[in-house]
């Protein structure tokens, strides 16, 4: 709305949108073919309506709020549910102060694994300094002060701040002991993995090699570039999630079945421009897991 009738935006009514939390699981589970709207007669008092002005709207006004109302709570209802299916906090790491050395090491320094089975992804800024690590060389594991990345690799020469992708120390069940990324789909099945040994390649659980990771970039063989990896977490260009590793979902994923043979890398295609990032929510996507994967090898 445009028009002068804009007090109810830019006073809002807490109660209202309480009501409306509470209103928003019932309409996704409404089984009328016609989508319900919200009655503003039933979440607000005519004295509510009269303080902001909603009493004063047209009639056509008045249904469009309704419907805008309405749809506002099926947003509310989709992504609490989303947020209910994932921990909105990243693993903790057990390790800290103890003596590690380095595993290995891919995309130029970009992430490295610890001898314990943990993976870090640096920051952009360190990569500079972990590119010249060598396997077996001594890293230290301290906390930082940065939010983004709240760890910090200490090691003979230099340092590197970073985060946490996959611990095995997290103590889950389900946690990979041959060094790779599980991912899993939003109902909790394996559906691939990144191998930090054969240059952070993305397989699925058959097999087959469709794409790598480049920083936080996803990039099929092909070129195409599918999305984005962050803590554990993979985003399509909608900025809904795809995948996600075992240590973010609040309940325990379902057991993986043995992993099928690797096959052959695909050589790597030019890679197109990656899009400018979108707003990252904590919403599945609608698109099966494996589907998004296997865009890179086609």
């Amino acid at each position: 709305m445009t028009s002068p009738k804009k007090t109810l935006f830019q006073r809002p009514v807490c109660c209202l949108l309480l009501l409306l939390c509470a209103l928003a699981t019932s309409l996704l589970h409404a089984q009328d073919s016609a989508k319900p709207l919200l009655s503003l007669d039933a979440v607000m008092s005519k004295a509510d309506q009269d303080r902001t002005g909603v009493s004063k709207l047209s009639l056509k006004e008045r249904a469009a709020l309704e419907q805008w109302l309405t749809d506002f709570a099926i947003t509310v209802a989709t992504k609490t549910a989303a947020d209910a299916a994932l921990s909105p906090k990243a693993a903790a790491y057990a390790g800290i102060g103890q003596k590690h050395w380095v595993k290995s090491k891919a995309d130029g320094g970009a992430f490295i694994q610890l001898e314990d089975g943990s993976l870090w992804e640096v920051s952009p800024i360190d990569k500079i300094n972990t590119m010249l690590w060598l396997p077996l060389d001594d890293v230290v594991v301290v906390q930082s002060k940065n939010p983004l990345y709240p760890y910090k690799l200490v090691g003979e020469r230099d340092a590197a701040e970073a985060k946490l992708v996959t611990s095995s120390r997290s103590g889950s069940a389900t946690e990979a002991h041959d060094g790779n990324i599980e991912l899993f789909a939003s109902t909790g099945s394996a559906v691939a993995y990144v191998s930090p040994e054969n240059d952070m390649t993305i397989y699925l659980w058959a097999g087959t090699a469709c794409g790598y990771l480049d920083d936080e970039n996803i990039y099929g063989f092909n070129g195409k570039h599918l999305g984005w990896f962050r803590d554990g977490l993979v985003y399509d260009h909608a900025g809904r999630l795809i995948a996600a590793t075992a240590e973010n979902f609040r309940e325990p994923v379902k057991a993986a079945p043995v992993k099928g043979l690797k096959k052959l890398r695909p050589l790597k295609g030019l890679k197109e421009l990656k899009p400018l990032k979108p707003l990252f929510v904590k919403a599945w996507s609608e698109t099966p897991a494996e589907a998004f994967f296997l865009l890179g090898s086609r």
